[in-house]
């Protein structure tokens, strides 16, 4: 299903995907894909990152990368504002998870 999303994004070009086989850990199973992406700007990448989480990434050129300070400034805004966006979610998460045990222990 991952795949397929990020297969249906117009944002990059796939080059190549591979699917490794499950294997079984314990109760569950485990497998990773590895994708040959095409992306157009280091924005991108940071926004496949952030979408997608994958474990790693790997930039295969240009093998220099040179970035403008206002280009820069927008990438880390961008950043910092996905951030306070996570750190409000889990906040909310946290608070909302102490108010269930309360209400539980109470029982």
């Amino acid at each position: 299903m991952i795949l397929e999303n990020i297969k249906n994004n117009k944002s990059w070009e796939i080059l190549d995907s591979t699917i490794a086989p499950p294997e079984q850990i314990e109760k569950l199973f485990s497998s990773f894909t590895e994708i040959e992406l095409n992306f157009k700007t280091l924005a991108q990448i940071i926004g496949f990152c952030f979408d997608f989480m994958p474990s790693s990434i790997e930039i295969l050129s240009p093998s220099e990368l040179k970035i403008e300070n206002i280009s820069a400034n927008g990438l880390i805004n961008d950043l910092i504002a996905r951030l306070h966006r996570y750190d409000m979610f889990l906040k909310n998460l946290h608070a909302e998870n102490t108010v269930l045990k309360q209400e539980k222990e109470k029982k």
